[in-house]
């Protein structure tokens, strides 16, 4: 069994990276990030870059791992646990459609920022709600909503009551 850890991220600047998980990289399937002449190398499509790389892990309970390596000797290679949709997003930028249409269904024809549209709101939240969320999306279409707009709404009301 060949385990790779994860790490993640530290809020403290005087720490370094913290173990998230580990998985076995024997059972895991691999994509190997595109590459480009620039000119002078093959640099990666990712980084644009010919010294830095990165490849896509989906481990065997179907998380996914971002893996970026460097050609510089002595550097470490990272693996970071990545969002589905960063995982669909890069499949899609590597070339990898089939495999991005096997693990999140058929591509959207077109995606991007809304052009004239209601301008942002606020920052995206993430939000985890758990049992919550089927009775969010009851509320949002019996109220003709989206589910956002649903989440804003009672929470104003909510919290003027508590006011």
């Amino acid at each position: 069994m060949d385990r790779i850890y994860v790490t993640a991220p530290s809020d403290d600047p005087y720490e370094g990276p913290q173990r998230a998980g580990y998985f076995d990289q024997d059972v895991a399937t691999y994509w190997h990030g595109d590459t480009y002449w620039d000119g002078n190398n093959r640099a990666d499509k990712n980084t644009g870059d010919s010294r830095w790389g990165q490849g896509l892990y989906r481990t065997a309970q179907g998380r996914w791992v971002l893996h970026t390596w460097s050609r510089w000797q002595g550097e470490q290679p990272t693996y970071t646990y990545t969002a589905d949709t960063a995982a669909h997003d890069w499949l899609l930028f590597n070339n990898y459609d089939k495999d991005a249409e096997k693990h999140f269904g058929e591509a959207e024809q077109e995606r991007g920022p809304d052009l004239g549209g209601r301008p942002e709101i606020g920052g995206p939240v993430l939000l985890r709600l758990g049992d919550v969320l089927p009775l969010l999306d009851a509320y949002a279409k019996s109220n003709g909503f989206t589910r956002a707009y649903a989440a804003r709404q009672l929470l104003y009301q909510a919290l003027n009551e508590v006011s």
